[in-house]
């Protein structure tokens, strides 16, 4: 929801992260090839296709950028989960 994806950017812009959104799955396939990305966060539904189907695509098309879905996390879980991945990431 818009109001999910407010409060989630809040939380990643906070801790410092560059943030892009999609309301849609062409907008989030188009935002990928357009950027740089380290992760992607999928929500359960979306206009185009279903989150675990995205998902799958995401992973196709770029196998190297991590793939999240939102599930019922709170932003702030989410957040925290998410740069784990990222320093995990960094340490490798």
């Amino acid at each position: 929801s818009e109001s999910l994806r407010a409060d989630l950017s809040r939380e990643l812009l906070g801790e410092g992260l560059t943030v892009a959104e999609a309301d849609t799955t062409s907008a989030a396939v188009r935002e990928l090839w357009q950027g740089s990305f380290d992760a992607v966060l999928i929500g359960d539904h979306i206009p185009g296709m279903n989150g675990p189907a995205l998902e799958e695509h995401l992973r196709n098309l770029a196998p190297e950028i991590v793939t999240i879905m939102i599930g019922r996390e709170t932003p702030a879980r989410l957040t925290r989960r998410l740069l784990a991945i990222l320093d995990g990431a960094a340490a490798a």
